[in-house]
């Protein structure tokens, strides 16, 4: 039977307890569709092998030696917008999920959560879909309520890549434009266009532009 997905899924996984990254590894070693590439146990090193293997998802911890989760990803938003980044932690408190989410992380699963869910939430983020466990969810509902203007919440559909991708479209830039700005070619512009379009059923710029100034994105 053909995977829905062409390629592996490449993953990197950071957290300070090896227990839990020998334990991902098991439960993921059947699943022929996702290839670990690599682990880190601090945030420096996190930060250092996604550099060095620029993988496609990271499950990063939060409480690490150095610097933690939370920086490292604000770090790697900037330097490696690509690559999709899940949360995965033990702590489940607003304070933690609304940063995260704010940073424009794609996932967020709990520890204690089934080994279905973990996988679950790869494979989706994978898709291009957002994945949040149902208690992170409600979570994100509370701690948002009529918050408008903020891209991270009136898009959660779409990847932080995508979410870049709309804003710039929606400011009238080109797609060579943004090819030159995201160092990405024009043909992964369209494709970011055509998941957008798939999602939101957004598709000229006119509509793009719409929706951002209605919602506070942008101003007229």
């Amino acid at each position: 039977m053909m995977s829905e997905f062409p390629a592996p899924i490449r993953l990197l996984i950071a957290d300070d307890h090896p227990m839990v990254i020998a334990g991902i590894k098991t439960f993921l070693a059947d699943e022929k569709h996702i290839e670990i590439v690599g682990e880190a146990n601090h945030g420096h090193e996190v930060i250092e092998k996604a550099k060095e293997l620029q993988p496609d998802i990271i499950l990063m911890d939060i409480s690490m030696p150095g610097i933690n989760g939370l920086e490292a990803t604000r770090i790697l938003r900037k330097e490696l917008p690509m690559t999709e980044i899940i949360v995965l932690t033990m702590h489940g408190e607003k304070e933690y999920v609304l940063r995260f989410v704010k940073l424009g992380v794609n996932g967020y699963v709990l520890k204690n959560a089934p080994q279905s869910d973990i996988l679950k939430a790869i494979e989706d983020v994978s898709r291009g879909k957002a994945h949040f466990s149902p208690e992170i969810q409600k979570i994100i509902k509370e701690g948002f309520s009529g918050e408008d203007g903020n891209l991270d919440v009136l898009l959660p559909d779409l990847t932080f890549m995508e979410r870049r991708v709309f804003l710039h479209i929606a400011q009238g830039n080109s797609n060579k434009e943004l090819a030159d700005k995201f160092l990405i070619s024009v043909r992964t512009v369209e494709k970011h266009r055509e998941r957008i379009a798939q999602k939101m059923e957004l598709r000229t710029q006119k509509e793009y532009y719409v929706f951002a100034v209605k919602h506070g994105l942008l101003k007229e």
